[in-house]
C-alpha cells in the first residue's frame, strides 16, 4: 500500500508537470495501478492497495465522499470473488488487518501520544497500529512476535521509499542508458543498506520471542478486544451521547455508564492490553496428532507430533 502511494506519487507529480488535465490524470494514474499490479505479478497486497487507490482516485477526480472502510470492504471483496481461497492466505489476512487497524487504532495511539516528536506522532503511532493489527496472524501463521517491528519500520521504511521511487525512475529512463544504470546503482546501493540494517535490527537481543499459535476463538476474541478498548477510549461504548450528560444516582445503568465515562480511558487502555495477552500465553495443546513437512530451501524435514 506504502508503495502504491509512492507510485501515485510520481504520477501526481508527472502530471502537474506536464499540466495535463484532470481526466487525462486519472487514466495515467489508473494506468500506472494496472502496470504496478502486472510487475508485482498481482500479488495480493498489492491487487489490495491498487483498488483502493483507484476508490481513492475515482472520489478525488469525481469529488465524492470517500471511506477507507467502504474502499477496504470493496477491495476485499473484489478480491475474494476473484479467488475464495485467498481468505486463507497470511498476506490478505495481515494486509487488510494492518490498514483497518492503522485506520481504526491510529486516532487512539495519537490520543494517547499527542505531543510525541512535536507533532509528528505518526511517525511511531502508524507502525504501532499495524503491528497491533498483523501481530496475532503472524502469531498464528509463524509463530512468533516481533516487538522490535516497530523500530525496524521507523529507520527501514524510509530507505524502502527511496528505493521504490529510485528504481521506478529507473525504470522510466532505461532508454537513456547513463541515467538509467546511474540510477539502478543507487537503488541497489540502498538495496544493500537496507539488507544490512534489517540483519543488524535482527541480531538485536528480544527482536523475536516464539509463541504457541493462538486458536481461531482466540483471533475473533482479540480483535473483539481491540475494538472494545477503542470504544471505551473514546466513551462510545454505550453510544455516542452516553457521556456528557446527568445521570440519575439511582439507576444502576447509569451508574455504570458514568463509571465507564470517568475511568474509560483506564478500563480501555486495561483491555488492550489484555487483548495483547491473549496473542503472547500459551494455549491448550491439541490431541492430535499432526506430521509438519518443514522446508526451507536448502533442506527438508518432517516433524510427526503425537498426542504424548
Amino acid at each position: 500500500g506504502f508503495h502504491i502511494g509512492l507510485v501515485l506519487l510520481l504520477v501526481f507529480a508527472f502530471c502537474r508537470i506536464t499540466g495535463i488535465g484532470q481526466k487525462k490524470s486519472l487514466a495515467v494514474s489508473l494506468s500506472a495501478l494496472l502496470f504496478y499490479c502486472i510487475l508485482s505479478a498481482f500479488t495480493v497486497t498489492v491487487v489490495r492497495a491498487a483498488i483502493m487507490g483507484t476508490a481513492g482516485l475515482l472520489s478525488y477526480t469525481f469529488d465524492r465522499e470517500h471511506n477507507i472502510y467502504v474502499a477496504l470492504s470493496a477491495a476485499g471483496l473484489a478480491i475474494l470473488i476473484w479467488n475464495p481461497y485467498f481468505l486463507f492466505d497470511p498476506g490478505f489476512q495481515m494486509s487488510f488487518a494492518a490498514v483497518w487497524a492503522m485506520a481504526y487504532l491510529e486516532p487512539l495511539l495519537k490520543d494517547l501520544l499527542p505531543d510525541l516528536f512535536y507533532g509528528h506522532s505518526q511517525v511511531l503511532t502508524i507502525p504501532v497500529a499495524a503491528q497491533l493489527g498483523t501481530m496475532p496472524f503472524v502469531a498464528y501463521h509463524f509463530n512468533m512476535v516481533s516487538p522490535l517491528a516497530v523500530l525496524a519500520n521507523i529507520f527501514l521504511v524510509p530507505i524502502m521509499s527511496g528505493i521504490v521511487i529510485i528504481g521506478l525512475c529507473a525504470f522510466a529512463f532505461l532508454w537513456f542508458p547513463l541515467l538509467g544504470d546511474t540510477l539502478l546503482q543507487a537503488s541497489g546501493f540502498l538495496i544493500n543498506v537496507l539488507v544490512a540494517s534489517g540483519g543488524l535490527i535482527s541480531r538485536l537481543p528480544g527482536t523475536v520471542f516464539f509463541v504457541a499459535p493462538p486458536s481461531f476463538l482466540m483471533l475473533v476474541l482479540y480483535f473483539v478486544l481491540v475494538i472494545i478498548s477503542r470504544m471505551l477510549w473514546q466513551g462510545s461504548l454505550f453510544g455516542s451521547q452516553s457521556c456528557g450528560v446527568s445521570f440519575p444516582a439511582d439507576n444502576n445503568a447509569g451508574g455504570l455508564q458514568k463509571f465507564f465515562c470517568e475511568h474509560g480511558k483506564n478500563v480501555g487502555a486495561a483491555v488492550l492490553i489484555c487483548a495483547l495477552l491473549l496473542v503472547v500465553v500459551p494455549g491448550e495443546g491439541s490431541e492430535d496428532l499432526r506430521i509438519y513437512f518443514l522446508d526451507v530451501g536448502q533442506g527438508d524435514a518432517m516433524l510427526i507430533q503425537g498426542p504424548s
